[in-house]
């Protein structure tokens, strides 16, 4: 009867390593991911680029004032433009064009309204983080 408890410590050892094996195997022998997350994210950046050179040449929009701004704190850059256009500029349709061009390259557009600067911004969002944002500012002409 002594025999017992060796043998229920010994099956209770067993059962508790076999799960901790596989799983350990599993960590070392599953593959690796190959993809290059940096190469992939300077690509959509250019694309993105693209897309926006192309509607500020739709829309005759020359001087841009371009930033890099540091964001968080994880470092995170985002690009900022900011336009000066005159007060009758139609933001709600560049956004309408601006959503509609980045949806295929899936990112999206929210834009802000500030009525004591008297711009709009639009900001460029993708897989939940803003990687640009393009501020009108709206001359007046009186």
């Amino acid at each position: 009867m002594k025999s017992q408890p060796k043998k229920s410590a010994g099956r209770f050892l067993i059962v508790l390593l076999v799960p901790i094996i596989a799983a350990a195997l599993w960590i070392l022998l599953e593959p690796r991911q190959t993809k290059d997350t940096s190469e992939s994210t300077t690509s959509e950046a250019a694309d993105i680029e693209r897309v926006v050179q192309r509607l500020f040449t739709q829309y005759r929009i020359g001087t841009v004032r371009t930033r890099s701004i540091v964001t968080g704190g994880r470092g995170f850059r985002r690009i900022e433009r900011r336009v000066s256009v005159p007060e009758e500029f139609n933001t709600l349709s560049f956004n309408h064009d601006l959503t509609r061009a980045l949806a295929e390259h899936g990112a999206t557009v929210i834009a802000t309204e500030k009525l004591e600067d008297n711009s709009v911004g639009m900001h460029i969002k993708k897989d939940g983080v803003i990687i640009e944002t393009i501020v009108f500012e709206m001359n007046r002409t009186r």
